[in-house]
């Protein structure tokens, strides 16, 4: 197997979408450079890798130990050519802790690019952001990368704090950034909203919230893991990405593909916005009082019913971005892989 010459440097590479990103790379022959945070998650890692490749195959894969909450050596960094950040603290229910969401998002984000900057080699350095940095509200048309941000979560308010920092360090430091927004990714391993989702309309206790007509984005793992390399063919200039497949998609076509990958009539159950949102408001109270988790709460309300979809427009045209597969097969495969498990 020919090894390409150029050296990857991934945290984040044990979760759910640097996993994925790592068997590509490794698939495409790229050296790679992992930042492991403990050797249980090291172990999942190289179970996943032995899964696609042989033992032969992963002499271009090198472990380095460290936490991006606390200081990262500089020689970590000798010779890369690529930084892929993705470790990150995520939160996605009701009660969200921002002490730790800064303490994970911010702070270790600026501890990794301080340690990059000690590194000629890099030419990018490719944070990944979220949607959630923008703040979900009503647009009529599909919004770009120039929008106003305005964070409606803790989650969302500490990645939005974390692309100023590095802007900063863009700016001031010739830090060679690239920031990516990425909206719900799903795929094989993913075990946050997608999953949830996919468990109640298996369990019959979806219903849509107003018309379900409104439109959403999501991105297939495999088709980010897929195209993350034509981003290595470009110095970072401080330019940010809104990355999802190739088209936005209604929740109500969503619910669809989902059921149908599962074998079940799609729902057809619709409550009033009106009636959500109340319900929300009594659930978020006694949910404050008992200490649980809320089966609904309004921030989701407006997840659900807002028509808040991007265009991948740039990205297309600058890095060539062209994600392989449909919405539906991503849906499918996604679902074999978590039939057994929901």
């Amino acid at each position: 197997m020919k090894t390409n010459e150029r050296l990857i440097f991934i945290t984040g590479s044990t979760g759910f979408i640097g996993s994925h990103i790592v068997e590509e790379l490794i698939l495409r022959g790229y050296r790679i450079r992992c930042l492991i945070r403990s050797k249980g998650s090291l172990q999942r890692l190289l179970s996943s890798i032995r899964a696609i490749t042989s033992d032969d195959k992963c002499k271009c894969i090198e472990f380095v130990y460290g936490d991006i909450t606390k200081e990262i050596p500089k020689y970590y960094f000798r010779d890369v050519d690529i930084v892929l950040h993705l470790a990150a603290k995520i939160e996605t229910g009701y009660y969200q802790n921002y002490n730790e969401l800064f303490y994970n998002n911010v702070i270790g984000t600026k501890n990794v690019a301080e340690a990059s900057l000690a590194s000629e080699s890099i030419e990018n350095f490719i944070y990944f952001s979220s949607i959630a940095a923008i703040g979900i509200r009503n647009i009529d048309t599909l919004f770009t990368e120039d929008i106003e941000c305005r964070p409606d979560t803790p989650y969302g308010k500490a990645k939005y704090e974390a692309e100023l920092m590095l802007k900063k360090f863009w700016n001031e430091n010739g830090l060679p950034l690239t920031i990516l927004r990425l909206p719900t990714v799903y795929g094989p391993g993913e075990h946050y909203n997608f999953r949830k989702l996919v468990k109640v309309i298996k369990d019959r206790r979806f219903a849509f919230i107003g018309h379900g007509e409104n439109l959403t984005n999501v991105l297939y793992v495999k088709n980010l893991s897929h195209e993350i390399n034509k981003l290595f063919k470009v110095k970072g200039r401080g330019e940010i990405y809104h990355l999802a497949d190739a088209e936005p998609i209604s929740w109500k076509k969503l619910v669809e593909y989902i059921s149908r990958a599962l074998g079940i009539s799609p729902p057809n159950l619709h409550v009033p916005i009106s009636l959500a949102r109340g319900s929300a408001i009594m659930f978020e109270i006694f949910a404050r009082v008992l200490h649980i988790e809320p089966p609904l709460h309004r921030n989701r309300v407006k997840t659900l019913t807002s028509n808040f979809a991007f265009s991948i427009e740039k990205a297309a045209k600058q890095i060539g971005y062209s994600p392989p597969y449909p919405t539906k097969i991503g849906i499918e495969k996604t679902i074999q892989s978590l039939i057994d498990e929901i």
